[in-house]
């Protein structure tokens, strides 16, 4: 049982320091989106809206999509 709990905490400490050695990179997802796909997107989110609310008032939307890489840093 001891060789378990020896085990788990390495892990644990191992966790932590393989979390320390990432670095991110944000990205801006829209950039890399074109008209078509934009266009595609703009087209389901309006007819959900439609179809969840109606179209009794005028809807306005923008859109902000980012994401980010873990990228590992070598010791």
């Amino acid at each position: 049982m001891s060789n378990t709990l020896d085990q788990d905490a390495f892990q644990r400490i191992k966790n932590r320091v393989e979390k320390r050695v990432m670095k991110t990179k944000d990205i801006n997802v829209a950039d890399i989106l074109t008209f078509s796909d934009r266009e595609a997107i703009a087209k389901v989110v309006e007819q959900r809206v439609h179809t969840e609310y109606g179209d009794m008032y005028d809807f306005k939307w923008s859109m902000k999509v980012s994401g980010h890489f873990q990228i590992p840093e070598t010791l």
